[in-house]
């Protein structure tokens, strides 16, 4: 009976030791089905990835079914989403990919992994969002706090930040008291990929899906924040993996849809700055 017991233990100890990996592809503004939309599709399938991150423009032309079709049919999944500019109105987006709501959240892994989704586009809601926002905040103990967007908080590339001027300047503010329990932002609309510090906040861009930039680094302060470029890449279709087995970090990989080459690798720590590096044909 003893040796049963210590063996129970023994397999118990083992299989707990194997914690459950999530992957995700965060992929911004890839609103109809293309050859990128292919190229993409493909390279996330290759890096075995089946969940999607998206923030945003997640329409551009025709219908959701003729620019997510192939997605689905290939088992990829809509987990977490969040609305941009480019729609067909916020309760059909919402209803073709399962969303909760215009703004919501989602935890993974027990718990220890939340996105926090917002609706930047909307203006007529800023005020409640930023009041169910700032309450997530306040009650979360996931190690991980994701904050999903559309319309970065600080210009990074051919857009303006005051585009969506209110909500820019709340969630800022939100994003100073909180700091230390949020991991990073995840926004679009820049049609770059990159990984951009506003002060010490990592921003995660993935919006090269469709029209890719030929934008540069940014390298400025405003509004008293200093806003650094990176990790910067532009003018053909990239994504971003996301990679987590729980804890308070998680590894970003930018990776070229056209050879599944990782360029860049990032690990972002709750509260914390991050860490990089690139291959070394990457250019800026």
């Amino acid at each position: 009976m003893k040796s049963f017991i210590a063996l129970a233990t023994l397999l118990f100890v083992s299989l707990s030791g194997f914690a459950e990996e999530l992957r995700f592809a965060v992929v911004g503004d890839a609103g109809f089905w293309n050859n990128n939309s292919k190229s993409l599709l493909t390279s996330i399938t290759n890096f075995k990835t089946q969940k999607m991150v998206m923030p945003g423009d997640n329409i551009y032309k025709g219908t959701y079914e003729q620019a997510w079709a192939p997605w689905k049919n290939a088992g990829i999944t809509f987990d977490v989403v969040a609305i941009g500019n480019h729609h067909l109105g916020y309760a059909n987006e919402v209803k073709y990919f399962g969303m909760p709501g215009e703004y919501f959240a989602k935890s993974y892994l027990n718990g220890e992994v939340l996105f926090l989704v917002l609706n930047s586009d909307n203006t007529k809601t800023v005020n409640e969002q930023m009041t169910w926002f700032e309450s997530q905040l306040k009650s979360t103990t996931a190690k991980q706090v994701y904050v999903v967007y559309h319309h970065p908080s600080l210009t990074i590339g051919e857009h303006k930040w005051t585009e969506k001027k209110e909500f820019q300047i709340k969630i800022r503010s939100l994003f100073k008291t909180y700091r230390s329990k949020i991991t990073a932002a995840i926004v679009g609309h820049d049609h770059v990929a990159a990984l951009i510090n506003f002060d010490n906040l990592p921003v995660i861009v993935s919006g090269s899906a469709q029209s890719p930039d030929k934008g540069s680094p940014v390298n400025n302060v405003q509004e008293g924040i200093q806003v650094k470029s990176q990790i910067y890449l532009s003018a053909q279709p990239y994504w971003v993996q996301q990679i987590t087995s729980g804890g308070d970090s998680a590894e970003f990989n930018f990776i070229r849809a056209k050879d599944n080459k990782v360029l860049c690798k990032a690990v972002i720590q709750t509260g914390m700055r991050e860490t990089h590096s690139c291959v070394k044909e990457f250019l800026r």
